[in-house]
Parts: structure tokens; sequence; C-alpha cells
């Protein structure tokens, strides 16, 4: 099992032209670029600090449509979905729920803006089908590994699991806060 531990390390391990789109970029495609990840990792352990679970399946279609819509949103996209990423993070460390349909809102849009993050702006058409299938299957496991182990130590520590959970997000949105300062920084030289 330890030998294994670098395994996620390394399936989100950016290469460092990931943000430069070649012609063929869906062919280049080999690892999930880390920091895009983050905001699918922080929406899915907001659902699930806050006992919002119903709300996953919303969100599940939301990143396809994420891939369509992301010409219209541009290449920005990676910083809008850190950005929403953030908020989740945010939300999920304070453990304050959001009043009346706050929750879904950010929880759709995150998942929609990561979509598009995830196509770095340039949409469905400027990839292969099995690359936006493995990033839309990536994306939904991301999404929901929070919400299915935090639902499995609820059940069985609540006080210590919940605590653990709000640890996660505060590391989380830490993360989250570095990884956007540095894509609004720019390439470093």
């Amino acid at each position: 099992m330890r030998r294994a531990a670098w395994l996620p390390l390394a399936l989100a391990a950016a290469p460092a032209w990931a943000h430069d789109l070649p012609q063929t970029f869906g062919k280049g495609l080999a690892v999930l670029p880390g920091p895009l990840l983050l905001p699918l990792l922080s929406l899915g352990l907001m659902l699930a600090v806050s006992g919002r679970l119903r709300l996953l399946a919303g969100a599940v279609p939301a990143i396809p449509l994420g891939f369509v819509a992301a010409p219209w949103i541009g290449i920005n996209a990676d910083i809008l979905a850190l950005g929403a990423g953030l908020a989740c993070a945010i939300l999920a460390t304070t453990g304050l729920p959001l009043a009346g349909t706050g929750h879904g809102a950010l929880a759709l849009g995150t998942a929609l803006l990561a979509g598009a993050a995830l196509t770095h702006g340039a949409g469905w058409l400027a990839m292969e089908l099995s690359a936006l299938l493995g990033l839309a299957l990536a994306g939904t496991g991301a999404m929901a590994l929070p919400p299915v182990l935090g639902l499995a130590l609820l059940a069985r520590w609540p006080v210590p699991a919940r605590i653990g959970l709000r640890i996660g997000a505060s590391w989380l949105a830490a993360i989250g806060a570095l990884a956007l300062s540095l894509t609004f920084a720019g390439p470093l030289p």
C-alpha cells in the first residue's frame, strides 16, 4: 500500500506546458492538471460538511456542460474555477450553511467553471472524445470522493470526522489561495 502512495501525486502533477495550448491539445494530454482538481475537491468537501449530498447529482452533469460553455467563458476559466473552489473550501472550513439555494448555485457554478477550466477555455471541439471522457470521469471522481469518504467517516466517528473534514477544507482553502495567486502571477521566469 505504501508503494502506491505516490500514484495520486503523479496523476495530479501538471506538466509545465499545461497552460500553453498546442494545436493538437487532446493528443498531448497525458495527465490531469493538478490545480484544476482543487475546485472539485473543495466542492465535494463542502457538500460533505454541509450535508447537502443531493446536490452532487446536479453537479455531475455540470462538468460536461462546462466543456460546451468553455468558449464563452474563455481562457480565464481556470481563475474563475479556482475562485469558486476557494469559496467552497472556505464554506466547508467554517461549516456555516448558505441560505436558500446558495449551496446549489455555488455547486453548479463551480462544477461548470471547473469543466470549462479542464479544457483550458478551448471547449469540447479542441479535444478528442477520449480526452473529454477522461476529464469528465476524473472530475466526477474528484468531486465524489470527499462526500463518499466523508459520509463513511461521519457515520463511524461523527465529532472527530467533522473536525478532520473541516481541517482538510482549511488546507484546500490555503492551497487554492496559493494556486489562485500563482495563476494571477502568470508564468514564472
